[in-house]
């Protein structure tokens, strides 16, 4: 029994200590909350493995690796789960205060708003599916869930080629009641990495056909060039179209979240980041007790996750572009605390 005491008090000194270092690092933030969580996709955002969230996670599970024991994982389990429900309570504090501070904006949905959102009635799940933010895995993930396929890893076709439910399939009352009853899911990503991982998507690596004519003649036409729609046009260009376009008018693949998934309308119990995708996703199947496993991690071909493939892009763009683009999706930034860093 002394032992056990002196195991678990170890452990809770290493917890300690981790804590205490990350908020010497990184300090508090001007509400008093230590960096590492209430900023953590901010933290996460320009690392490669995910940052201070993964050094967290990564010390307990070595914790739990080298002691062993039930009563150990146990411990190990209940910390770590402890430290993400913290995570997404500040999260969603922080959307919800983000909505009262503009009301008008808050009121403003993309009116596809309901096709966006799959619906999973056996795990009483709604998640808004985001383009360029894993919405592909999700995909696979819901393949599963419904019982198309038995694991991920079967999934060798793109997952587009499927049907899938989605919240306007049902009557005004059944959304109303899912609304209120199921676990409602999001995932955020830095506004400007998903635009360029967007543009060069569709209108660089693999140009698709339908984005090139309906997207040519509007930039050119904002850059006050001629029609010509044999002509690609540059990143530079594409900003100079979004920032004079409307937002209501933007492509689901570049859209503002905050109009995509509209969480000022949608109380989400679950908001996850791409960039802490591996965790949020772990947590989010453990929730809903899915029998399933998140597809690997692999970058998109467009790679937008690299600083350097990032660089590249705006580092072409001067400070008043930037500052422009940065006020179409303002919002967003503030929502889910992403900053203009490295830009």
């Amino acid at each position: 029994m002394g032992k056990t005491y002196v195991t678990v008090a170890t452990f809770l000194v290493l917890v300690l200590v981790n804590v205490l270092i990350i908020v010497f690092m990184y300090g508090m933030n001007d509400i008093g909350v230590p960096r590492f969580l209430a900023g953590l996709r901010q933290t996460a955002l320009f690392t490669t493995n995910n940052g201070i969230n993964r050094s967290v996670i990564f010390n307990l599970s070595s914790f739990e690796g080298e002691n062993g024991g039930t009563e150990n994982t146990t411990l190990v389990t209940k910390v770590k789960d402890s430290i993400w429900e913290d995570i997404q309570r500040r999260r969603r504090e922080m959307v919800e205060n983000t909505c009262r501070k503009y009301p008008e904006k808050a009121r403003l949905y993309d009116t596809r708003l309901y096709r966006h959102i799959l619906v999973d009635e056996k795990h009483k799940v709604l998640f808004c599916t985001v383009p360029k933010a894993a919405n592909s895995n999700w995909r696979r993930v819901f393949l599963v869930l419904r019982g198309r396929f038995q694991s991920v890893d079967e999934i060798t076709t793109s997952v587009y080629n499927y049907k899938y439910t989605d919240l306007s399939s049902y009557t005004v009352d059944e959304r109303k009641n899912m609304l209120q009853s199921y676990r409602k899911i999001m995932f955020s990503r830095h506004p400007f990495r998903r635009l360029l991982s967007a543009y060069i998507d569709k209108f660089v690596d693999d140009p698709e056909w339908n984005f090139v004519r309906r997207y040519t003649p509007k930039v050119l036409s904002a850059n006050n060039m001629g029609p010509n729609i044999s002509s690609p046009f540059t990143f530079e260009e594409f900003v100079v179209y979004l920032v004079k376009a409307l937002p209501a008018a933007f492509d689901e693949h570049w859209s503002q979240l905050t109009r995509h998934c509209a969480p000022c309308l949608i109380h989400y119990d679950v908001i996850g980041t791409y960039e802490t995708l591996d965790e949020d996703a772990k947590e989010v199947l453990n929730q809903i007790n899915a029998n399933v496993t998140f597809p690997s991690f692999a970058p998109h071909k467009t790679n937008t996750a690299n600083v350097d493939v990032t660089d590249q892009y705006f580092g072409r763009l001067d400070d008043s572009q930037i500052k422009a683009l940065y006020k179409q999706y303002a919002m967003d930034f503030e929502m889910f605390n992403y900053t203009l860093d490295q830009y």
